[in-house]
């Protein structure tokens, strides 16, 4: 594998999860904030925690930008192979003194001024503007898609530096605004959850692997694998996963640390409540239930248990989740009197 081929495979392949697990992080802020679906007089969300918008919106825009320059790179590399080569890439991995960068081989280019900029920007809506313009069918981006961006592009603009230069027009909820505006804007009720959130991890979700689907077959082309992604990773879940919504992975993600706990403590609450239902048959290696343990989160353990709830047809998930919760604190209470 040559040094431009070690670029474009694990340089941008490095570059790829990172994005995925910035969303997943990013949607899961939102999850995590238990007064989220309270609404206030003025029809406004109500935030328990000031970090909830600016975490959501600060990930989610720096992963579609990188993602971004993800597929201008490739599609620049097929455009200009001419100015793409070997020896440029030689340049900057075998020869440090020289100084020479992707800048360097991106300053060759016909539109090198529109170019560097882009390259060096932060605004969504101008990279995949270019994406667009030229190879048209590649993201076909949608409304809901487009109002995504133009509300991460104001927060990025405007608030990504927090309150450090505050004008009059700015207020210090200014990013929980940003946030209420595009969850309103996916809303057709009043149930945050259930319908904003829905609607807007289904948005976040399925542009997310447009993107993957780019990326994956530009690097094919090349005989890379920029795609691969590691199978206990969040960011498998974001760009493989088969739930239409990152609030249904989220979800499953508390179904699953409840499932497990509810395994754990099962024999002691049955000493005490002989009548209580059966635990899942999840079946987890010793590694992975320490990692989900310690983390929280580790996808072999959550299919494991989704595959579980599949195979004892387990339909109303809430229900089953709040009865476990209603064991669990039960068994507390008693062994702690």
């Amino acid at each position: 594998m040559n040094n431009k081929e070690q670029f474009f495979n694990f340089f941008l392949g490095r570059e790829l999860p990172v994005c995925g697990e910035l969303i997943y992080s990013g949607f899961e802020s939102l999850l995590n904030d238990p007064y989220l679906s309270i609404i206030d007089d003025d029809n406004e969300l109500v935030f328990a925690n000031n970090a909830t918008a600016f975490n959501f919106l600060i990930n989610t825009s720096v992963a579609f930008e990188r993602l971004g320059k993800i597929i201008i790179l490739f599609y620049l590399n097929e455009t200009y192979p001419n100015i793409f080569t070997d020896d440029k890439f030689n340049k900057i991995f075998d020869d440090p003194s020289s100084k020479f960068t992707i800048k360097n081989i991106l300053e060759d280019l016909p539109e090198q001024q529109r170019i560097n900029t882009l390259m060096n920007s932060h605004k969504n809506s101008n990279i995949t503007g270019f994406i667009q313009e030229k190879a048209p069918n590649l993201l076909n981006i949608d409304s809901s898609e487009r109002k995504l961006f133009e509300s991460l592009d104001n927060f990025y603009k405007n608030q990504r530096y927090g309150r450090f230069h505050p004008e009059q027009t700015n207020t210090f909820y200014e990013d929980s605004k940003t946030l209420n505006n595009l969850l309103k804007h996916n809303s057709t009720s009043q149930n945050i959850v259930e319908n904003s959130l829905r609607k807007l991890g289904e948005t976040i979700k399925h542009l997310s692997q447009k993107y993957y689907k780019v990326i994956k077959e530009r690097s094919t082309k090349m005989n890379l694998y920029t795609w691969e992604l590691s199978g206990d990773s969040s960011s498998m879940t974001v760009f493989l996963g088969e739930n239409d919504s990152l609030i249904d992975d989220l979800l499953l993600q508390r179904f699953s640390k409840n499932e497990i706990l509810y395994l754990l403590l099962y024999k002691e609450i049955k000493k005490t409540d002989p009548e209580i239902p059966d635990p899942l048959d999840i079946d987890i290696d010793d590694y992975f239930l320490q990692k989900f343990l310690n983390y929280n989160n580790n996808q072999y353990v959550i299919s494991s248990v989704q595959n579980a709830l599949a195979e004892f047809e387990v339909k109303h998930l809430e229900a089953r989740e709040n009865e476990i919760y209603q064991l669990i604190l039960s068994h507390y209470k008693n062994t702690s009197n």
